[in-house]
């Protein structure tokens, strides 16, 4: 196991974007962010906390703030650098998903929010529309991913909007990942499949490392942590390899 977790730190370390090409395009962008998105407190810090510790093989710190409750403690985008071209993106949990909270996060998945910028939830459409004129950052192209505390249950109809607007504002059909495992009493593994059929195909299970628990340090946990940033990886090329092709 622990062969197989360094080679994935490796595959990590040695990223950058565009590495699949045959050739080198013009307007490559020069850095991944991992884009969570969710709820508030389905564990969007504490998965931040668990990759960053399982990435660097390191002893668990609360580098993100994480809550222990539905209060959130993110309040604005919060960037936490991995490599030079690797970043893994917080931002503050959405109350509830409506259509104002769609527009925000249509914003920061569309590279329209700046790192360090305030997340508001009650703007409008038409604020969306002005300020996705305002700042974009070609450098940087955005994963998005979605963070799901996997006792609330699935509601297609609100799930399959959210999943809409994001493959509409990144281009990238988002990537899951399933949180508090451990505390879920129904059938988990039907929970992925339900989100497999919402054209997710990139569906992770964890349980967070958190301060309760970070002495529990487990390979199984770290590989599917390592797992889920090169899938990420890897859809960031897959993306970069179709918009080469076509132009």
């Amino acid at each position: 196991m622990a062969e197989k977790l360094d080679k994935l730190r490796k595959i990590m370390w040695k990223y950058v974007p565009g590495n699949s090409l045959f050739t080198r395009h013009k307007n490559i962008p020069k850095k991944l962010q991992i884009q969570l998105i969710g709820f508030i407190g389905h564990g969007k810090s504490s998965l931040i906390n668990s990759c960053l510790c399982a990435w660097k093989n390191e002893e668990f710190r609360d580098r993100a703030g994480a809550s222990s409750g539905l209060q959130t403690v993110t309040t604005r985008r919060d960037v936490y650098t991995m490599t030079g071209s690797i970043s893994m993106v917080d931002s503050a949990g959405a109350p509830l998903m409506d259509r104002k909270a769609v527009s925000e996060i249509k914003l920061q998945t569309g590279g329209y929010r700046k790192p360090g910028e305030e997340v508001i939830w009650d703007k409008g459409f038409w604020s969306f529309v002005k300020d996705c004129f305002v700042w974009s950052d070609a450098d940087v192209l955005l994963v998005p991913v979605i963070v799901f505390k996997a006792s609330c249950g699935l509601a297609p109809a609100v799930m399959t909007d959210l999943i809409t607007e994001l493959d509409n504002a990144s281009g990238i059909a988002p990537l899951v990942v399933i949180t508090f495992a451990d505390e879920y009493k129904g059938d988990i593994q039907q929970l992925k499949e339900d989100f497999a059929t919402l054209h997710c195909p990139h569906v992770f299970i964890v349980t967070c490392y958190n301060k309760e628990n970070k002495e529990d340090r487990d390979d199984a946990l770290d590989k599917i942590l390592l797992d889920f940033l090169v899938a990420c990886t890897d859809v960031a090329e897959k993306t970069l390899r179709f918009k080469c092709s076509i132009k």
